[in-house]
């Protein structure tokens, strides 16, 4: 049953849906083993989202409960203080609710997680990061006219964009030191889900998730195995070794990096759909809950797109060179402002250096109440 992952995110979302649905009432003792006391007259498709409690609370609960109800507590403040900014602006309060659960379409455009339903403001996008993922994008369509890409799935379009200086120099001169490093019977592991053991100084195991396979030193540094076999090289590479190859690192960045910031400044921060996600703007207004407790209004993309000024910025730093990926920092004011927010446009590895699909990441905002509209 769900992961580390599941019962942080369904231990924050839960008891902000719960107090909102519930009007603010207090948790009755058996909150998390008889549902009976959640008003489903507030939930949209009630069914389907009582199904989805039934199945997130015991996951959201693993600690007994005890997270739930000091988040729930904290959500009871936030309802009253969303109620009270409602108020104030003379809009009516929501009365139907809808949780998206697990089934949140990553690439759907309502960036909330608690849907307000017939409500002029979409609902409430609650964070469990001090400075999260805003989007996820594939980089394909935004490549698309600015570099020739191949056909048919598994390239790594940071190799095909550096002309393969990527796989030839830095790939293999990370797959070279890292078999070199291994004795025979020795195995190296860094996550326990993927290893690899040097049989002999020519064959080597490799166990990639539960997958195993030998390889010899030849179709390893030659990468004729596809490439979701070099993760362990990847992940070696991340583990205190990255240092090693700071020259094949500059060498690759030279051929990236200017085209990635062609991409940035001239399709990124000019075209409105990947325009709106850096501020994470959406057609209507939310309400954004970090993980501190600040709420926020964050404007729909309509009203504020005439205002802003979009700017990339110079990142030339050391620890700006190419490691897992490329990262863009995106000056983002108001028209008229000296100050503005920042947010990172970061072109990466998905989940897996050398491994993994390229996409590129919005992510980090800083100074949000620059462009966004603090309430507490």
């Amino acid at each position: 049953m769900g992961g580390k992952s599941d019962t942080t995110k369904f231990a924050a979302e839960l008891p902000l849906l719960l107090a909102f649905v519930n009007q603010g009432q207090d948790l009755p003792a058996n909150f998390n083993s008889n549902l009976s006391w959640i008003d489903r007259s507030r939930l949209f498709n009630s069914h389907e989202v009582i199904l989805s409690l039934e199945y997130a609370m015991p996951i959201a609960c693993v600690d007994g409960g005890s997270k739930f109800r000091k988040n729930y507590r904290e959500a009871q403040t936030t309802f009253t203080k969303v109620c009270e900014y409602f108020t104030k602006l003379g809009i009516d309060l929501p009365t139907l609710f809808y949780w998206q659960a697990t089934e949140k379409d990553k690439d759907s455009a309502d960036p909330t997680d608690i849907s307000f339903v017939e409500h002029v403001y979409a609902g409430i996008s609650v964070k469990n990061k001090q400075a999260p993922n805003l989007k996820n994008h594939g980089v394909g369509k935004v490549l698309k006219d600015t570099v020739p890409l191949p056909r048919g799935r598994g390239q790594d379009y940071f190799d095909w964009i550096s002309e393969s200086t990527l796989s030839s120099v830095l790939i293999k001169n990370v797959v070279n030191k890292m078999l070199d490093s291994l004795s025979t019977d020795t195995t190296w592991s860094d996550s326990g889900k993927y290893s690899i053991c040097a049989k002999t100084p020519d064959s080597f195991t490799i166990t990639n998730n539960k997958k195993s396979r030998t390889f010899t030193r030849k179709q390893l540094t030659e990468g004729t195995m596809s490439k979701g076999w070099l993760r362990v090289f990847g992940d070696w590479y991340q583990d205190k070794n990255k240092s090693q190859f700071m020259a094949e690192r500059k060498l690759v960045d030279s051929k990236i990096r200017p085209i990635l910031r062609s991409v940035v400044k001239d399709k990124i921060i000019t075209n409105p759909d990947y325009y709106s996600s850096l501020g994470a703007f959406s057609t209507s207004p939310y309400l954004f809950i970090t993980s501190d407790g600040k709420i926020y209004e964050v404007p729909s993309f309509d009203k504020i797109i005439n205002e802003l000024l979009i700017e990339v910025q110079d990142e030339s730093t050391e620890s700006g060179i190419f490691g897992a990926g490329i990262k863009f920092v995106c000056s983002i004011k108001r028209k008229g402002n000296t100050h503005g927010a920042t947010v990172d446009v970061h072109f990466r590895y998905h989940q897996g250096t050398f491994a993994s699909t390229v996409v590129f990441m919005v992510q980090n905002l800083q100074s949000k109440e620059q462009i966004w509209t603090p309430i507490c």
